[in-house]
């Protein structure tokens, strides 16, 4: 069960070029349609976040316990043999009295969350066409706990050609070794689906994983379109 503090949070900050700047005077919502943006109101978007900073408390299990040395009478014992068998923490717990000196540990146990550094580039090409870069670093350190939950650093680039009806994606990513993973993704108005890798998809080999993945976004809340008078990549253009 969880006990003791617990605490978790997010930062971040957002730096976003934009395409245009904004301007609505009085207009005849006839035009409203016409005056509506086809595209992303901005020209590349670059941010950096330390994610899930902080750390969760557990009891110990009544079986929990720490390991002092080790008895003599276990140094050419064959520990395999010696566990072959056990079915229950009570037994193992019991097995373990054996052959170790054991110690009580503290009520509760600390487990860091899976703290990472991220570092993100977004750069909108032209036309429905973008381009996305991400880089992630665990820095489980920073959540002092008694046990850090490490995640993979890795690199993630992604083309990418959307609209607000669908979107098609290419992911590639690797965890900063010699082995790439090539994904595919698909959108279509609030659905959406994808693959990590599409090799392990078409492979002959016998499949373990593929990282498949489906879902359904929506808002409750949906937000309200604010009309288009004007833009420019300089300034804002007023209509009379």
């Amino acid at each position: 069960m969880q006990q003791g503090f617990s605490l978790g949070m997010d930062l971040g900050a957002v730096f976003v070029k934009k395409r245009y700047y904004i301007s609505c005077p009085t207009f005849d919502k006839r035009e409203l349609p016409a005056l509506m943006p086809r595209e992303a109101n901005y020209v590349y978007k670059a941010g950096i976040a330390l994610l899930d900073l902080g750390r969760i408390g557990y009891d110990q299990s009544k079986y929990s316990a720490d390991i002092v040395s080790l008895k003599p009478s276990t140094y050419y014992l064959d520990l395999n043999s010696f566990f072959k068998g056990m079915t229950s923490l009570n037994k193992i717990h019991s097995k373990l009295d054996e052959v170790a000196n054991l110690e009580k540990p503290a009520d509760y146990f600390t487990i860091s969350l899976p703290t990472r550094f991220q570092i993100q580039f977004d750069w909108n090409v032209s036309k429905g066409f973008y381009l996305n870069a991400l880089t992630s670093f665990s820095v489980p350190e920073l959540s002092y706990a008694d046990f850090q939950l490490k995640e993979a650093h890795y690199w993630q680039l992604t083309p990418r050609w959307e609209s607000m009806l669908m979107g098609v994606y290419l992911p590639v990513s690797s965890a900063f070794d010699k082995k790439l993973f090539v994904g595919g993704g698909f959108r279509f108005g609030p659905v959406f689906m994808g693959v990590q890798d599409l090799g392990s998809v078409f492979s002959k080999k016998e499949k373990t994983d593929a990282g498949v993945y489906f879902g359904f976004k929506t808002f409750i809340l949906p937000k309200k379109k604010k009309p288009v008078c004007g833009f420019s990549p300089y300034g804002s253009l007023k209509r009379d």
